[in-house]
């Protein structure tokens, strides 16, 4: 059994949406479902914060839009926050 390591990140989301039917999105680390979210906001952007008991690896954050696939989502800023971890690429991080 490896040994789990405390890792927090946040990263920034956007939507670029029409503002009539609210889209939503999920938020996944490595393929598992880490939330669902309904967007509200027209002029803000969210900072998602990712804890994550995680075993030694690559991890990569992705995005896939529910409902109205026409809105644009966008994932920006991956930052490590805590823990033994650092940002590899754009949307990924190893856990050391």
């Amino acid at each position: 059994m490896q040994d789990l390591h405390f890792v927090k990140v946040t990263v920034d989301v956007d939507c670029a949406w029409n503002g009539t039917t609210a889209p939503g999105y999920r938020l996944f680390v490595n393929n598992e479902l880490l939330n669902e979210r309904q967007w509200r906001w027209t002029d803000k952007m969210l900072c998602e914060v990712i804890p994550l008991a995680a075993s030694s690896g690559g991890y990569t954050i992705s995005l896939e839009p529910v409902g109205n696939v026409t809105d644009k989502f966008t994932l920006t800023n991956l930052q490590v926050v805590e823990g033994p971890a650092e940002k590899t690429a754009d949307m990924e991080f190893r856990v050391q």
